[in-house]
């Protein structure tokens, strides 16, 4: 059975995770999200519920944004955008627990 989780993110990637043109939701491996697995929901914000599709693991950041297609994590930003937004949320202290990448998928 799936197991829901709720999530915060800032309003302007809400939208883009309601319209679709997100739908990889980049975290470090700690808390919670270390225990998500593929199939389980996650209600974004109290309003928009994504399925996992799919769920990558990576060292660090940079590893990360190597492999994975930034417009899917940011829409409309480039590959420094995104690690500054990163590291703002997140810290680059935290890295050392590992990124996930989170593939989303209507429900």
């Amino acid at each position: 059975m799936a197991t829901t989780y709720k999530v915060f993110v800032k309003k302007f990637l809400l939208s883009s995770i309601a319209d679709g043109s997100k739908d990889l939701e980049v975290r470090v491996g700690s808390g919670f999200f270390a225990r998500i697995m593929v199939g389980d929901v996650i209600i974004f914000n109290n309003t928009c519920e994504r399925r996992v599709k799919l769920i990558r693991r990576y060292n660090n950041f940079d590893e990360m944004l190597k492999k994975e297609t930034i417009a899917r994590i940011l829409p409309g930003a480039n590959r420094q955008k995104i690690l500054s937004e990163l590291r703002q949320v997140h810290g680059s202290r935290d890295q050392h627990r590992g990124v996930i990448v989170f593939e989303l998928e209507p429900l």
